[in-house]
């Protein structure tokens, strides 16, 4: 049976990013053309891959969560929101499954606790009167750059049943972890790398994921402690204090203040990493600090120090592009009115999530302007400031969400503008570009009955893939 499953896996590609009329690629050079008008065909700009295996294999990866990966998952960074296993995946008096068809806490409760928190935190020290910088972090397609080696799967049993040596030499949970390590490198073969990434679409990936950054996160809160520290998957939070004596502020006072600075003082030389008391001309530090700069690249990128991965004997590459950094500096003599603004606008979506009489209301007003959003480069009021226009993944999950709540509640001519309004939005464009949705969408349709609704989005998505190009080879 095990070989039957291995030699099942395969790899399933879909689009990531598609090249459009709506998504500038070079603004302050060319002209910006935006219409609402769809394309006659579309061009996949770069894919994502999921895996396709035998559904045995997805079941036993299952059973391995729930006798392996919980107890990883209860050694994670407090502060790690994604993928987090159920808190009461297991009875804390029988210690019985509990048989909740949920093994993962609700992705959006996750994530917005991990952006609230940070945000709670800058502004407590504001009004201490200190000054408050925010750092933002994102890893460059994460799950391919992981080195899930044989050593990382003895390494991270090992700190699973650490305190358990009866479960620890149990044959089930060895087999079981041999298993899941045969399924990432049979899926890793299909790719021209030499890691073991990871399988987007196999659920133990994303306990493999927290753990294999489970050492960096330590690493920040050991080593430099700042005041909020949060990661969701491959999302970074940090919140620190600056000291009004210390080299940044004065720094920040004198108007004279670079990423790059940041970048070398609080993640490559900084004096936490090394031991040291320096400035950012300390050089002795740079082979401790948390990520080094790859001088290779054509564009500067900073990688994930792999003193600060277990096992360090690994091929990872996990990247940070300069481009993906964010610095927000807050002074304590300044308003606070920014991160206020954004810490409300997160307590307002947490509400989206509840039953509300306010929903039905939505479907009453010929308004789907929520799920849109408007690129810009000056003032949100003038025209000429418009690069482009997206639409909210976010908003349309929330949109879709609510109507599958209430859609059995409101009336016919409701449900028919529903259908129509869905039909005008969904684009070739968006439909690729929200695949996602397409479950949830004819869901709808089929509870209210509205099989030839459902059957002509069905036909449209068919369309859509059909005018589908990619010319780029393949690759990692």
């Amino acid at each position: 049976l095990e070989k039957e499953i291995i030699d099942s896996i395969s790899i399933l590609s879909f689009p990531k990013n598609l090249k459009g009329r709506n998504r500038i690629q070079n603004s302050d050079k060319e002209s910006v053309f935006i219409t609402n008008s769809g394309l006659k065909k579309l061009e996949i700009a770069d894919v994502q891959h999921f895996i396709d295996m035998d559904v045995m294999g997805h079941i036993l990866g299952v059973l391995w969560l729930m006798s392996i990966g919980y107890r990883i998952d209860e050694k994670l960074y407090a502060h790690s929101y994604g993928n987090r296993i159920r808190e009461n995946l297991y009875n804390e008096f029988s210690n019985e499954p509990t048989y909740s068809p949920y093994l993962f806490q609700p992705y959006f409760e996750q994530y917005e606790s991990w952006r609230d928190n940070a945000m709670e935190k800058a502004l407590e020290h504001l009004k201490k009167g200190q000054d408050v910088i925010i750092l933002t972090l994102d890893f460059k397609r994460y799950y391919y750059s992981v080195d899930m080696n044989k050593d990382a799967f003895n390494a991270m049993y090992d700190e699973a049943f650490k305190d358990n040596d009866e479960e620890k030499n149990s044959e089930i949970n060895k087999e079981l972890n041999r298993f899941i390590c045969l399924v990432v490198e049979k899926y890793s073969s299909k790719f021209n790398t030499d890691r073991n990434i990871l399988p987007i679409g196999f659920l133990p990936s994303n306990i493999l994921g927290n753990w294999f950054l489970n050492s960096f996160d330590n690493a920040i809160v050991d080593g430099w402690n700042p005041i909020y520290f949060g990661r969701y998957v491959d999302d970074v939070l940090i919140v620190d204090k600056v000291e009004h004596n210390g080299v940044i502020h004065k720094k920040i006072q004198d108007d004279n203040l670079s990423v790059e600075e940041i970048i070398n003082y609080y993640l490559i030389q900084c004096s936490k990493w090394s031991g040291l008391q320096g400035d950012f001309q300390c050089k002795d530090s740079k082979e401790n600090g948390l990520f080094i700069e790859d001088s290779d690249s054509e564009c500067k990128i900073y990688k994930i120090n792999k003193k600060y991965l277990v096992p360090e004997n690994n091929n990872s590459e996990i990247c940070l592009q300069k481009n993906k950094l964010r610095v927000f500096y807050f002074k304590s003599s300044e308003t606070d009115a920014l991160i206020t603004c954004f810490r409300n606008n997160i307590s307002k979506n947490k509400s989206e999530f509840r039953y509300m009489p306010e929903d039905v209301a939505v479907f009453q007003r010929d308004d789907y302007s929520k799920i849109y959003h408007l690129q810009t480069n000056e003032s949100p009021n003038k025209f000429r400031g418009i690069n482009g226009i997206l639409l909210d993944k976010y908003e349309l999950s929330k949109f879709l969400g609510k109507h599958l709540r209430i859609g059995g509640l409101i009336e016919d001519v409701v449900e028919s503008k529903f259908e129509k309004d869905i039909g005008i939005i969904f684009n070739d464009k968006v439909t690729i570009e929200n695949y996602l949705s397409w479950e949830k969408i004819i869901e709808i349709f089929v509870i209210n009955e509205r099989f030839e609704t459902a059957k002509k989005f069905i036909f449209g998505i068919l369309n859509s893939i059909d005018k589908l190009t990619y010319n780029d080879e393949d690759r990692v």
